[in-house]
């Protein structure tokens, strides 16, 4: 049984706030350790380059029909998105 749109698409944002997470988490280590200045440069890229990805993976969220960008309308939506903004296919329809 394959997925829906919106079953793909939620996959795909847990990674995002997966990552965001992990980022952050990352990002607040450093002020917990001592004054090792490498270990908290390296930290804080790593953090960054997370969050980074993170974007990156958002982006890359499809529409399966329209092959157009998903990834920031679900990200800024206010309710439920029902269709694809671009050409209007049904989100809870299966993939293709």
């Amino acid at each position: 049984m394959s997925e829906t749109i919106r079953e793909h698409v939620n996959r795909r944002l847990r990674w995002f706030y997966l990552s965001c997470a992990v980022g952050f988490g990352l990002f607040l280590v450093p002020s917990l350790l001592d004054e090792r200045e490498a270990l908290t440069r390296l930290l804080k890229i790593t953090s960054l380059l997370i969050f980074a990805l993170g974007a990156i993976l958002m982006a890359g969220v499809t529409c399966p029909r329209c092959s157009k960008p998903l990834g920031k309308s679900f990200m800024w939506q206010r309710g439920t998105l029902d269709l694809c903004p671009n050409c209007g296919a049904s989100l809870d329809e299966r993939m293709p």
